[in-house]
């Protein structure tokens, strides 16, 4: 059975038996489920993109030797926000984000999947 299927009724699809409409409000299930899918999907993502030969192939790090440069094609692609080259205008959080991690770990994959949890998990990401 689809996980989806199975789960559909915590996420607040109506069943038709014991409800008829959908509860469409953010609650603390689906944010853990957010959180949750979040960690997963960014750590195979960023483990395929090392794995990947080319930078048109990768999903999540397509400038990873840039870090202002893959920010910016991240907020863009998960926020639909686009940042001009020569500004960080909402770009500062993530970036103290990826330096922190870095800065911890030592590992860039670890910083990057920070960088992309925080993002699949930004109340942007929901709005768009």
């Amino acid at each position: 059975v689809p996980m989806f299927d199975l789960m559909a009724r915590t996420l607040g699809e109506a069943n038709y038996l014991s409800s008829t409409e959908e509860n469409l409000e953010p609650n603390p299930i689906f944010a853990k489920f957010m959180d949750d899918m979040a960690g997963q999907v960014c750590a195979a993502a960023v483990a395929a993109d090392r794995a990947a030969p080319a930078a048109q192939d990768k999903m999540v790090l397509p400038y990873a030797a840039d870090p202002a440069r893959n920010l910016r094609f991240l907020r863009l692609k998960l926020h639909g926000i686009y940042v001009p080259e020569n500004s960080t205008e909402g770009l500062e959080n993530l970036q103290a984000l990826y330096d922190g991690v870095l800065g911890e770990t030592s590992s860039a994959d670890q910083a990057w999947t920070g960088v992309c949890i925080a993002m699949l998990t930004a109340p942007e990401l929901m709005a768009y």
